[in-house]
């Protein structure tokens, strides 16, 4: 059962389970860009209360996840407001408590914001990806990336004590995101 639950791609297998776990996402003839459409299948959501039982047995599984490796599917498969009900439910707990290995991909400035339910301290190794895509930003927005990524780094360092590799990259852009002002990175 431990090896089921020790490499996972998203947090959909571990939450699943869930009865109030919902997909909202549906075809909608205005979204014709592939890759939107894609991500515009799978996305879910907590909808409502979670039973404590089938919560105790996420908690459990949870224990055992080494490795998340969060795509841009992925990343966006959970409405915004499921990583804060999450977040409610762990209270100060880290959802994956023995979680070694944490790569998550970030396609907009609020996505960042689904690290705090993530983040152990028992991770030894990070990679954060932004992934911009063909979007072209002006000033506020690249303040906006900044602001959120300083805060990211910040509570990263905090929460991760036992960080040993961190690496950072912007994917998926056709120019390198001009980020002038954030700190430097442990190594």
């Amino acid at each position: 059962m431990r090896l089921l639950w020790c490499n996972l791609d998203s947090l959909h297998p571990l939450l699943a389970p869930l009865t109030s776990y919902i997909r909202v996402g549906h075809h909608d003839t205005r979204v014709t860009n592939s890759r939107e459409l894609e991500l515009f299948h799978k996305i879910y959501m907590l909808d409502g209360f979670v039973d404590p039982e089938e919560w105790d047995r996420v908690v459990q599984r949870a224990k055992y996840v080494r490795s998340l490796r969060m795509t841009p599917v992925s990343t966006v498969g959970l409405v915004s407001s499921t990583w804060g009900y999450l977040l409610h439910l762990t209270g100060k707990e880290p959802l994956l408590p023995n979680l070694r290995d944490l790569t998550c991909t970030f396609l907009t400035p609020q996505s960042t914001t689904m690290t705090l339910v993530l983040l152990s301290p028992t991770i030894s190794s990070l990679t954060y990806n932004v992934d911009m895509g063909d979007v072209d930003y002006d000033l506020e927005d690249i303040r906006e990336w900044e602001c959120s990524l300083r805060s990211l780094f910040s509570i990263t360092s905090y929460i991760a004590q036992q960080l040993r590799s961190s690496r950072f990259a912007d994917v998926g852009s056709p120019s390198p995101l001009p980020l002038y002002h954030l700190p430097a990175q442990p190594t």
